[in-house]
């Protein structure tokens, strides 16, 4: 069976029980759920969905995470990768310390990941620089806690020569900058 792996979705055309049973697992909560006390839900999320014109896709990352499931499929990359020009990664007002060197460097290499650094080890600084370093992609920058929107703002203002947009907090300004700070209530409250 062939798998056509897209950005964002890996898609196929056939229905594949396998792939479904693979890709869903029980809900934690489901015991407290209406539709599973009374029978109408049988308590499975489920990442496979079928498009309106009968394909069926997940997301792709799926296919990366579980690496020895897909290689039985055939796997076709459709993949569009945007030319990245890189940027020197040097911010005004500090000098980065090592370890935020390599996380920056990694984030680069690997073109994604997660900085799983400790509390006040520069994580925000490590953050403006991977954004300065991808100098030709817009960045959109979530935080959690809006209220620390104005702060980061600030902060990406003192590091790095570049006009920021912010959206949060009932305020918003620049969003057509090519680098947008948002909180994730703002979002929220869009949907």
């Amino acid at each position: 069976m062939k798998i056509i792996l897209d950005n964002v979705y890996a898609f196929y055309e056939e229905k594949n029980d396998e792939i479904e049973d693979f890709l869903r697992i029980k809900h934690p909560q489901r015991m407290y759920i209406e539709a599973y006390k009374n029978g109408t839900w049988d308590g499975y999320v489920r990442f496979v969905k079928k498009t309106p014109k009968g394909f069926y896709y997940f997301p792709s990352g799926f296919i990366f995470a579980f690496s020895d499931f897909f290689s039985k499929f055939e796997i076709v990359d459709k993949r569009k990768k945007k030319e990245v020009i890189l940027k020197d990664y040097n911010l005004q007002g500090i000098q980065l310390r090592d370890y935020q060197i390599f996380s920056i460097e990694e984030a680069l290499r690997k073109e994604r990941g997660i900085l799983n650094l400790a509390t006040n080890s520069g994580k925000t600084e490590v953050s403006i620089a991977i954004s300065k370093a991808l100098s030709n992609l817009r960045v959109l920058y979530i935080l959690h806690r809006q209220h620390l929107l104005f702060q980061t703002v600030k902060r990406f203002k003192d590091r790095i020569d570049e006009k920021i947009g912010y959206i949060g907090a009932g305020k918003k300004e620049g969003l057509d900058n090519r680098i947008v700070i948002a909180s994730i209530q703002t979002f929220y409250s869009l949907i």
